[in-house]
């Protein structure tokens, strides 16, 4: 009960190894599993089609002409279209580092991933089992959220990168 007044991070171990803790609003309680985060890093082709699978989602990215993109507007978690000419290195599949950064859609400059979060009330205990499409340390995307300002479509892209992400295994 006494954890009911204390702010977000506050936490107690009880009976059967189920752990209790606050998280902005919400009282949380889960089985303590002592688990390390599941960690994931795919390197992805950026100039061919590529398919990931993991858990139970399958992502796909294609190269398009970026005059073929027809639902730019639309409000879409499972897609994503980023300018192909502003990838810097590679592109990745992977969770967060230390030191990620993050430019997202509707926001001026960069913040560190880690604020983001914050800003977005996501709960720690989640952060590292969250993936995100990452070109070196700059994220690109993170799957079924945000999209970086950095990597958008604008009317000055040619060659686009469509993102999907799917549940189940992809069949062509």
């Amino acid at each position: 009960m006494d954890l009911l007044d204390k702010s977000t991070g506050a936490a107690v171990i009880l009976p059967n190894n189920i752990k209790a803790y606050i998280s902005y609003d919400k009282l949380i309680l889960k089985f303590d599993r002592d688990n390390e985060s599941y960690k994931y890093y795919l390197k992805l082709e950026n100039d061919a089609d590529n398919i990931a699978e993991f858990l139970d989602f399958t992502i796909s990215l294609r190269s398009i002409d970026a005059s073929q993109i027809t639902d730019l507007k639309k409000d879409n978690k499972h897609k994503a279209y980023i300018d192909k000419d502003k990838i810097k290195q590679e592109l990745v599949l992977r969770n967060r580092l230390e030191g990620d950064v993050f430019s997202p859609i509707g926001l001026k400059g960069t913040k560190k991933l880690k604020e983001y979060f914050i800003d977005e009330k996501i709960p720690k205990e989640e952060r590292d089992n969250i993936f995100l499409i990452a070109d070196g340390k700059e994220v690109v995307w993170i799957l079924g959220k945000r999209l970086s300002d950095k990597y958008k479509i604008t009317g000055n892209t040619k060659e686009a990168i469509m993102i999907n992400m799917m549940r189940g295994t992809y069949d062509e």
